[in-house]
């Protein structure tokens, strides 16, 4: 009914209306959460119905394939990539251009300004602020055996790296919390008060629906730079954000990029930190449209 409706011409908001019933009725009985889903995706939705030939089985199994829709078969489809390039220092910064020739060295460059914080990436000390711009001094540790200013150390044949994924920081974890609500995301303030003792939201975070507090992430890097202090670099593979997808923000999501950002820099100050955006910190999540390539 919704596809048929929507290749007819239907209403975007009278389609999302009936989405969010059948939401309530089948998968989240919490009209909150099904408002806060619907009207996130219904633009993107509405684009996909007009311009894919997306049938109602393939969209039911993607969306309520664990409520009765069954498995995802959908068409293959393949991409066709460019051919590879040699990026320019200017496009994409002197961590993609090709070393120098031995003995030498990149003279200082300026690029554009780039807002690392606000994509939730590290940066190392060869990366600082000055007068609005990004400005780049050394030269990588990767390019240069001689450099002994370089922070990642040389010579070595193993390298020790740390390598954190999916913290997905909750701002709003509340010990004592539901951690069995209905809502994707548990452990908050809204997530009703507990039915039994034992539905309680633990100290150190909860294996049930929720996400991480702040302590239990100060904890773990604490206990890693006292037993690792001697890690050479770090690399951090995305999803710091909740999984407040029903009603996320894109103030929300900076603000949470930008404390996990300070977070990490300030248990690893002195080495690099080699950041990459997930799936949940776009928004609405799982929508990034471009690739945004950072300078670290």
């Amino acid at each position: 009914m919704v596809i048929g409706y929507s290749k007819l011409g239907g209403p975007t908001d009278i389609i999302a209306n009936f989405l969010i019933k059948i939401c309530y009725l089948i998968a989240f009985q919490n009209l909150s959460v099904c408002k806060g889903l619907v009207n996130q995706d219904k633009e993107r939705l509405t684009w996909i119905l007009h311009n894919t030939d997306a049938r109602a089985d393939m969209v039911c199994s993607l969306v309520l394939g664990s409520h009765g829709c069954g498995t995802f078969h959908g068409n293959s489809w393949s991409i066709a990539l460019p051919p590879p390039l040699t990026p320019t220092r200017e496009q994409h910064g002197r961590f993609l251009q090709p070393p120098p020739p031995p003995g030498q060295r990149w003279h200082e460059q300026t690029f554009s300004s780039v807002e690392i914080k606000g994509l939730g990436l590290g940066q190392s000390s060869s990366f600082f602020k000055e007068n609005g711009v990004s400005t780049y001094s050394e030269v990588p540790a990767a390019y240069s055996s001689s450099d002994s200013s370089s922070h990642v150390k040389t010579g070595k044949q193993v390298l020790k790296v740390l390598h954190l994924t999916d913290p997905h920081y909750d701002p709003d974890y509340r010990v004592g919390s539901n951690a069995v609500c209905e809502a994707p995301l548990c452990c908050n303030s809204d997530s009703g008060k507990p039915v039994h003792k034992s539905d309680g939201a633990g100290k150190w975070g909860d294996y049930r629906n929720c996400d991480s507090p702040r302590w239990l992430l100060q904890h773990m890097l604490h206990h890693v730079t006292t037993n690792h202090p001697d890690v050479d670099y770090v690399v951090c593979t995305g999803d710091l954000v909740p999984h407040h997808i029903w009603k996320i923000t894109k103030q929300d999501n900076v603000k949470v990029l930008d404390e996990m950002t300070d977070l990490l820099l300030s248990y690893f100050p002195n080495i690099p930190i080699y950041g990459a955006i997930g799936n949940h910190e776009s928004f609405p999540r799982d929508s990034v449209t471009a690739l945004v390539v950072a300078q670290v």
